[in-house]
């Protein structure tokens, strides 16, 4: 007595192994498991620019309240009336 022919295997079976061995190898090249391989991302570190700085300590913080920007009136002009009103409260809309 004969057996009756196989049935054919899904093709999702063959997808799902792929994407299986694609996310191991995507995980082993992220992880940096593939160096030996001279395969993987480039090192987010950057060593080289540290070497690089010239007198890091000659840099100084100022602090924000000492800067004065351009654009702030001064005491002695008046304040136009739109900018005295709150949010919502003024009618026109300048820009």
């Amino acid at each position: 007595m004969k057996r009756p022919p196989a049935a054919p295997r899904p093709p999702w079976r063959y997808f799902a192994w792929a994407l299986l061995l694609v996310n191991l190898l995507l995980w082993l090249w992220l992880g940096g498991h593939l160096r030996w391989l001279r395969l993987g991302p480039d090192s987010p570190r950057e060593p080289e620019r540290m070497l690089e700085q010239i007198d890091p300590q000659a840099i100084s913080l100022r602090e924000a309240a000492s800067v004065k920007p351009a654009s702030a009136p001064s005491a002695a002009e008046p304040a136009s009336p739109a900018a005295s009103a709150p949010d919502g409260e003024s009618g026109a809309q300048t820009r």
